[in-house]
């Protein structure tokens, strides 16, 4: 009753307050699941409509295993990062604004096709937590607002799996690897993360959240500390590739 109650109440909130595509603004219907339009449902880059690298989870060319960065750097402290979309166009336009909390309900949209990916690609593995990339404390200290737990959290809801808070964080202030060259953003991530709360994660398959992922640098440190802490498995989830 109580799910029927909430439905008729999202219905009636969509029809004052219309929803909007969270790529292109369009306009939909009352009711809508999702917040996407046919047009980008038809346009957006899905990572799982071309060949994809079986490690990082980035576009490969077709028949190929592994892109060649994977191929030459074998220590991989995560099992396989997926991701929903290629991060380009429409779709980087919204993980932008997405960074800003006024924009934090896209996250729902972006959690379903994390959801869909990761379902996909480890279809024989059973997650026992979902956890999220630790921010950076000057952000927090901004803003207060963490984009990676906000998906973390919306995933787990989809997924039905408990999702924890605050099992990673980040030792000390260092540069946004968005600044950085590859190998810079390798040693900037370098022993940069923490695990707080040990008992959440020891024996347990983890489910890793970011929002972006350019080299994997910083999903593999965080992979790193996770598994030294008594993580069995750490498999990757983000809403972009770059």
């Amino acid at each position: 009753m109580k799910k029927y109650c909430r439905k008729i109440r999202e219905i009636a909130l969509s029809v004052i307050f219309p929803k909007k595509c969270v790529f292109c603004s369009a306009m939909l219907s009352p009711g809508a699941e999702i917040c996407v339009c046919a047009n980008c449902m038809n346009t957006l880059p899905f990572c799982l409509a071309y060949d994809r690298c079986r490690k990082c989870g980035k576009p490969v060319e077709e028949g190929e295993k592994e892109c060649n960065h994977c191929q030459n750097d074998k220590i991989k402290y995560y099992t396989k990062i997926s991701a929903a979309y290629i991060y380009k166009d429409s779709v980087r336009k919204s993980i932008l604004k997405f960074k800003d909390e006024r924009y934090s309900a896209y996250g729902r949209t972006f959690a379903e096709h994390m959801r869909i990916v990761a379902e996909n690609d480890n279809k024989n593995m059973e997650f026992d937590v979902i956890i999220s990339v630790a921010p950076r404390k000057e952000r927090m200290k901004k803003s207060g607002y963490d984009q990676a737990e906000c998906l973390g959290i919306e995933l787990s809801k989809l997924m039905n799996l408990p999702f924890e808070r605050n099992v990673l964080r980040q030792v000390e202030r260092r540069n946004k690897q968005s600044s950085l060259s590859a190998d810079e953003r390798r040693e900037n991530a370098k022993g940069n993360y923490r695990v707080r709360k040990e008992k959440a994660i020891k024996d347990k398959n983890i489910l890793l959240v970011d929002d972006v992922c350019t080299t994997g640098s910083t999903l593999d440190e965080c992979a790193r500390v996770l598994k030294k802490a008594g993580a069995k498995k750490v498999c990757c989830v983000v809403a972009a590739t770059v």
